[in-house]
């Protein structure tokens, strides 16, 4: 379903160890009615852990490259098998050229810099969500 058809927010799931990044995604989110921010989580066993308790319907998740406990390319592959139908993202603040082949080979369907520009993020990631 695309943006045009959809009869509701984007349901989203972002995890990121940085409190003050994942505050600023929470809030932000909070205030685009074009997002319903379901759960966040600080590390990747949290995030899956959440995903458990969770009714069915996950539109997209927004994972951190760099975790505490796990590499968000290894949960990007655990969460496309649970959410085969979710857009889902890596964010990172990192430069890294390789990341892109690598992010798609574990199932990404993007991967985005924290630039701090939240709108422009979330417009980007809107592209995402089928």
């Amino acid at each position: 379903m695309d943006a045009a058809t959809r009869t509701g927010p984007v349901r989203i799931l972002i995890v990121d160890d940085d409190a003050s990044i994942r505050m600023l995604l929470e809030v932000n989110l909070e205030f685009d009615e074009r997002f319903d921010l379901v759960a966040s989580a600080s590390s990747g066993s949290e995030l899956l852990a959440q995903l458990e308790l969770l009714p069915a319907g996950i539109d997209a998740v927004l994972v951190d490259v760099t975790l505490p406990d796990v590499d968000g390319l290894d949960l990007v592959a655990k969460l496309r098998a649970r959410l085969p139908t979710a857009a889902i993202a890596l964010y990172t603040g990192w430069s890294d050229p390789d990341l892109l082949d690598r992010a798609a080979a574990v199932g990404a369907n993007g991967v985005f810099t924290k630039t701090g520009d939240t709108k422009t993020l979330f417009d980007e990631l809107l592209t995402l969500v089928d």
